[in-house]
């Protein structure tokens, strides 16, 4: 399976993008999906870390040999990521298919609680890829809600 790739990358740099600690034993590539356990980034692994997911890698970081202590995420963004077949309409709510993560990482449609992305573009016959929107400050978990 193919990385997801970001397509677009939010506006502003300085709201849309930040830089979250990284374990020097980690690995990170850009595209991945990430979220936070104690105070440094993670690749994303489980549906029910929707509340610590921090946004897409930016940045890469390789175990034990890269000099970086930080990765840039984005916040809001939308990329090209694998799902499961399927068909799937404009705004629909998308959560981590299993455990899949990395460069395998799979969604799927979510009618739930641990939404992670929406549907950027409606597919009516199945699809195994789909252009996905990420919005942290929408999704309200990670960071409290901006007022309206």
């Amino acid at each position: 399976m193919p990385a997801p790739v970001i397509r677009h990358s939010g506006g502003d740099e300085r709201l849309d993008r930040h830089s979250v600690a990284v374990d020097n034993a980690q690995q990170i590539k850009p595209g991945w999906l990430v979220s936070i356990e104690g105070a440094t980034a993670v690749p994303l692994n489980a549906a029910t870390e929707d509340a610590t997911f921090a946004g897409i890698a930016l940045t890469g970081h390789e175990p034990n040999v890269d000099y970086r202590t930080e990765v840039t995420l984005a916040e809001k963004c939308e990329i090209d990521i694998d799902v499961v077949s399927g068909t799937y309409t404009r705004g629909e709510g998308l959560t981590l298919s299993g455990t899949t993560t990395g460069d395998a990482i799979t969604l799927v449609a979510d009618a739930g609680s641990n939404t992670l992305a929406w549907a950027a573009e409606t597919k009516a016959s199945a699809v195994t890829r789909l252009r996905v929107r990420i919005d942290i400050d929408r999704l309200a978990k990670l960071h409290t809600a901006p007022d309206a």
